[in-house]
Order: structure tokens, then sequence, then C-alpha cells
């Protein structure tokens, strides 16, 4: 019934698998074939990394740069000595060093002076006089003496006065420069640690890179696992459904032709 009704009726044939054709050429294939093989043993493998160093490090300026903030810090070199300097501004005021100096420069010579030059003239004045051992030749060289303790006295005081009033002056203006000179090692020192904070964070980074870089997920092969996978060397050919017409429908096709 099945051949009559398709004589009748018309046929229709399935789809028909011919076979393959190949779309690499025989290179292409065998280089297909042999990457394959080699994604197949990367697959879960880790890559050795760079051996050698990546980052930088201190540089040999930079060293120099850490190495004099650490002086500073510990007070040496120039940095020390004008802080000595500085102390010596804003220390106490010396009395006994000015005293010192106002000694050797104003009284040694002025108690010189009196001894060589006025006490022999008051005494030639009064022996002059035949007087050279009485009364009024002591009072005048007590009067003489007396006056140059006053005057002694009153340089002493001024000196004083006007070497204190310069060391208060010089300390005022030492201040801005002291309090410069303590902040200095603090922000060199801040400078410093972020420096060395940097290169010691480049130089972790650099070993967790290697790190990463070595584990099977980062294998760099794997961007090719795409190719490998989905290259194909061949496609399959395969010829459509077809439809061969019944003899009704040639009957009807022939006698629309009378119509």
């Amino acid at each position: 019934m099945g051949d009559f009704g398709d004589f009748l009726f018309g046929a229709t044939d399935d789809a028909k698998y011919l076979g393959n054709v190949d779309t690499l050429l025989p290179v292409q294939k065998s280089n297909l074939i042999n990457l394959n093989q080699l994604l197949a043993g990367q697959l879960g493998q880790g890559v050795e990394s760079y051996g050698g160093q990546i980052s930088a490090g201190v540089s040999p300026l930079q060293q120099q740069g850490f190495d004099l903030v650490n002086q500073l810090i510990q007070g040496e070199g120039a940095y020390g000595q004008g802080q000595n300097a500085l102390s010596a501004l804003l220390g106490d005021f010396d009395e006994t060093g000015v005293r010192e100096a106002w000694e050797a420069s104003v009284k040694d010579p002025m108690i010189q002076n009196w001894q060589d030059e006025i006490l022999p003239e008051i005494q030639e004045h009064y022996i002059a006089a035949n007087a050279g051992s009485s009364g009024a030749a002591t009072r005048a060289i007590t009067d003489s003496g007396q006056d140059l303790a006053a005057d002694l006295a009153s340089s002493l005081s001024e000196s004083m006065y006007s070497a204190e009033q310069s060391h208060l002056d010089r300390q005022a203006s030492s201040l801005p420069l002291a309090l410069d000179y303590a902040q200095a090692p603090i922000e060199l020192a801040t400078m410093a640690g972020r420096t060395q904070r940097d290169i010691s964070g480049e130089q972790l980074l650099e070993e967790y890179q290697k790190w990463a870089y070595e584990q099977p997920y980062n294998n760099p092969w794997l961007s090719y696992l795409n190719l490998g996978l989905n290259t194909s060397a061949f496609e399959p050919v395969v010829q459509g459904t077809s439809y061969q017409p019944g003899a009704l429908n040639s009957l009807t096709n022939l006698m629309s032709l009378f119509t």
C-alpha cells in the first residue's frame, strides 16, 4: 500500500548523511592535534614564573636619603651641630660668662689705668705740696677709688643688662628656627617612611604576582583552549530532504494545460 500510495500521491525522501569533508589542510590538522596534546598536558598545571627581580627596589640615591634622615633623627652631622647652636641660643643667660668677659675687657683695664695713671697723679700732687701723707691725700685717693668703684659697678650693670637683652632678642628670633629644626626630622622621617613602605609594597606585590602567575588557573596556555576545542577538522556532508511527485500530481498538472 505504501508503494502504491507513493505512486499516486508522491513520496518524500529523508535527509541522508553522505560522509565528511576536511576543513583543514594536512599541516593544519597536524598542528591542531599537537596543540590539543599540548593543552591536555597543561590542564591543571602551573607555569614557572620569572626568577629575576621585577621591582626596582631601593635606588642608591634613595639609600643616601634614608641614611641622611637617620643621621638627622640621631642628631648627627651638620644638623646636630645646628641643634647644639640653637640649644646654646635658647639656653639660660650666661651671667658668669658675661662677667668674665666684662672683667677682661673693662674692669681690669680700668683698674690698671687707675693704678698706673690716676693714683700717681694724686700722689704727685700732694707730694709736691708736702702733703703726701696727709689726711687730704688719703681722702683724695679714697674718693678716686670710690669713683672708680662706682664707674665699674655702673659699667657692669649696663653690660649685664645689654647682654641679657641681646640674649632675649636672640632667643626670640631663634624660636621659629628652633621649631623648624624640631619639625624637620619628623617630616623627613614621615616622607622616608612612606617611600620605604611603597618600596616594600612593590616587593610584596612582586612576590604575589609571581605566586599568582604560577597557579594552574593562570596558565597562559589556557588562552588557546578555545581554539583547540572549537576548531573542527571536518564537516559532515548531508543531503537534504527531497520530494518526488506522484501520478495524481502529474495528471493534475497535465489537465491544467487544457483548461
